[in-house]
């Protein structure tokens, strides 16, 4: 630092660069107008609507426009004095950590372990409903926070006091986040030829340099906010032996899974998210007064702002929702027809009133009650049935039909608990509150897998998934229900005569072409296809019950009409369909076995611009150690697999992801116990048997699993597919005695995950046990890499 005044001599524009911009935006915030945001920032909507996002632009600007004001006023008052004051601060911070007794220490980094994983979980669920497309690319923020705090684990022994900038830019980061998100809501997807993604348009031009540009602004800010985290964390791990920095490091990171779990399943509000994880955070700055004051003043300024422009609804564990009522005029009064649910800000269902008497009363004013109440009824007007059995129930509509054609036991299955409340509460035929039906939250394929009830139909409501089950995934919560393997399940629940009755809102051809394909190889023949008018739906009915009404040529009067108008609007076989889905390839949502464009254009630019970052702002980031790197992106892939396979024995729930992700970590807490009880001498042995984990988990599927109760499956499930884990677990903490750097290793570990993350993506063309051969050959590759390191070689 002996040259730090001559440094700020030699850069006045930067102090009259921020003044004028500080001047500008206070200015601009004065004048703006709600009429300037609804022309100009795509803000349409109704007024109350454009005149908050006004607010929250006008806000916006003035904060930062004052903030940039006061920032250069004292620059030019005190020059170099002042941020001279600031790093003292900062130094002073860090000192009082290092001074800690050991008991303090081990707190302190336990501590910031969790709020490292707490505050990742936080970015991925809550980016993904703020700015929508991160719902189908949550693997990104996921990718960043590995990033930032790899760079951060690098620094450990550099800049000691970079903690302490934490809370300022995370709370701009998140600010940001805010204000994008009200002036710019939806952004266009250029990939939409390849990839289906809902509510997300193909617009050329401007909005798909938005997209890119949102994107990679968001992935590198991200990185930069937890650079602070993982430099304080390789920081304090210094403190103590490796094994036992490496153990407390795993347990804070447990402990915030099941932090933000159990946040979830509380359904509390960002609000509270935010608040729990700062308040945490205020331990880390308490030594020195002067920075936990203007820490405690910056995020309560932050929760403030939130407070205020942060849109109310309900906060499930999967999606953020926001339910409206839907009223029109009538005869001189208002009428309610229901209510209009969407998800992460896009429209998700409707909860409609399709009663007789009220389609009758209001039907020839309203046509959507007419097609609503069509599409509905149509199956129990062909196949009248007993036993009905809905996945996806979502608020109830199509258990309401079935109750209406008298069905004496409904079994409705939905995921998402808020969604079934809300059901419960709004919808105006009540059908959650009849003696007839039976409530399950819980995932259709698990259920599928669970249940040995048969029904006369099986109807699959419009089960259209809106983000992604897994932040360390690419699949959507629905993936799993739509592969051949799922569709041969429910066929097993189906009575002698019984039929399923599928209902997709489709909106590109080929994935409409794809479910008609899969459904024929099924059944071994043509299911019946026709467009429902309502919600964009098309209805597929296949099912042996199916055979009998087409092959009975004289059915009631009133079914053969009905059977005859489907049956002249039939839409015709698909000539080329795309492939079908499978377990080991689920991705209805893509048309190709490709990695879409925007993916890997965003993946390269991603990459590359992190490098060169990273060279040039943080040289000392490049001491990176192959072994450590490669055993990182190892891991994260069985990581991900782990997961998904777990996800298809118990379904895409967020319990199953928690769960998951504790195993894991139990699995390396018992390594590390193994390591210090054990002294191994060579880890030869060791990595054959990793490379043998790897070959039985490639070997043995899952499914074979499922015939076994589920306490005893998921026991078996949860040491068969953690087992890689345990013996990379073992081979990691026996490297890491060894090496003398204990933040490269780290550090190294972490930048190697990113790497895993990327490389993720060769599921969407090989698929899901493609990844168990690739992190054998990372595996390999680590091994080589140990065996080239005289540092590591012997104990």
């Amino acid at each position: 630092m002996e040259n730090y005044p001559n440094a700020q001599r030699r850069r006045p524009w930067l102090r009259w660069l921020l003044l004028g911009c500080g001047i500008a935006a206070i200015a601009f915030g004065f004048i703006i107008r709600p009429d300037w945001v609804a022309s100009h920032l795509s803000a349409g909507g109704q007024l109350a609507d454009i005149e908050r996002k006004a607010r929250a632009l006008q806000v916006f600007l003035l904060i930062v426009g004052g903030g940039f004001i006061v920032w250069s006023t004292l620059s030019f008052i005190y020059r170099e004095r002042f941020l001279e004051f600031l790093r003292r601060r900062a130094e002073l911070q860090t000192e009082f950590l290092a001074n800690q007794g050991n008991a303090q220490k081990a707190l302190t980094l336990f501590l910031i372990s969790f709020l490292g994983l707490y505050f990742e979980i936080l970015v991925i669920r809550w980016l993904s409903t703020e700015l929508r497309i991160f719902a189908y690319f949550t693997n990104f923020p996921l990718i960043s926070c590995f990033l930032g705090l790899g760079v951060g684990f690098s620094l450990a022994s550099r800049r000691r006091h970079l903690h302490v900038v934490f809370a300022p830019l995370f709370c701009v980061f998140s600010a940001l986040v805010i204000v994008v998100t009200l002036l710019t809501p939806f952004l266009s997807y250029p990939g939409a030829s390849q990839e289906y993604i809902w509510g997300l348009s193909k617009v050329p031009g401007l909005q798909t340099a938005l997209f890119y540009g949102v994107v990679l602004f968001f992935f590198f800010m991200n990185v930069f906010c937890f650079i602070p985290l993982g430099h304080l964390t390789g920081h304090m791990m210094k403190f103590f032996s490796p094994l036992t920095a490496y153990s407390i490091n795993i347990a804070g990171s447990f402990l915030g899974v099941w932090a933000f779990s159990a946040i979830s399943f509380f359904q509390f509000p960002p609000v509270v998210w935010f608040a729990f994880g700062f308040v945490l955070f205020l331990w880390m700055v308490r030594g020195e007064k002067v920075i936990l004051g203007a820490t405690a003043l910056l995020c309560g300024g932050f929760i403030l702002f939130l407070t205020c422009f942060q849109q109310p609804g309900y906060w499930s564990p999967y999606y953020r929702i926001n339910v409206f009522p839907v009223t029109v005029e009538a005869s001189g009064s208002e009428v309610l027809l229901g209510y209009r649910l969407d998800v992460n800000k896009d429209y998700h269902q409707n909860i409609i009133n399709l009663s007789s008497a009220f389609v009758e009363e209001h039907g020839q004013q309203f046509p959507i009650l007419k097609s609503g109440a069509l599409a509905y009824n149509i199956v129990y007007e062909l196949f009248p049935a007993d036993d009905v059995l809905v996945v996806g129930a979502g608020t109830g509509n199509d258990v309401a039909a079935a109750l209406r054609y008298g069905a004496q036991e409904v079994d409705a299955v939905e995921i998402d608990p808020v969604i079934l409340d809300l059901g419960r509460e709004l919808h105006p035929e009540d059908p959650y509150s009849s003696d007839r039906v039976r409530l399950i939250n819980d995932d259709a394929r698990s259920y599928f897998r669970k249940a040995d009830k048969k029904y006369d139909v099986i109807i699959y409501g419009l089960l259209d998934s809106h983000t992604l089950f897994s932040s360390m995934s690419n699949l959507r919560l629905d993936n799993y229900v739509y592969t051949i393997e799922s569709f041969r399940e429910a066929r097993n629940h189906l009575k002698e005569n019984g039929i399923i009755a599928l209902t997709f809102g489709v909106h590109t051809e080929w994935i409409a072409d794809r479910l008609f394909h899969m459904l024929e190889e099924v059944f071994q023949h043509e299911p019946l296809s026709f467009a429902t008018g309502y919600d964009n739906g098309i209805m597929y009915i296949a099912g042996p019950g199916l055979e009998r009404l087409l092959e009975n040529p004289a059915p009631e009067a009133k079914t053969r009409a009905v059977r005859d108008r489907i049956l002249a609007n039939v839409l015709p076989a698909p000539v080329n369909p795309p492939s079908v889905t499978t377990d080991n390839w689920p991705y209805l949502y893509l048309k190709e076995k490709k990695i879409p464009a925007p993916y890997w254009k965003v993946l390269a630019v991603t990459l590359a611009l992190s490098l060169l970052l990273i060279l040039w702002i943080f040289p000392e980031s490049k001491k990176v150690s192959p072994p450590f790197f490669l055993l990182g992106s190892a891991f994260l892939l069985i990581e991900f697999k782990s997961i998904t396979d777990m996800a298809l024995m118990f379904g895409s729930t967020w319990l199953v992801n928690s769960f998951v992700i504790s195993c894991i970590l139990l699995m390396i807490l018992a390594a590390n116990y193994v390591c210090s009880r054990f002294e191994f001498k060579s880890l030869t042995p060791i990595y054959a048997l990793l490379g043998a984990s790897l070959l039985l988990n490639f070997l043995i599927p899952v499914s074979s699993f499922l015939k076994y109760s589920i306490l005893v499956r998921g026991a078996l499930g949860g040491v068969f597919l953690s087992l890689p884990i345990f013996f990379a677990g073992i081979i990691f903490a026996t490297l890491l005695k060894r090496f003398p750097r204990i933040e490269i290793a780290f550090g190294s570990n972490l930048l190697g995950a990113v790497i895993g993350g990327l490389l993720e993506y060769a599921s969407l063309v090989y698929g899901l046990r493609s990844l168990l051969v690739l992190s054998a050959l990372l595996y390999a590759l680590s091994y080589i890499a140990f065996r080239r390191n005289p540092f590591l070689r012997s104990p």
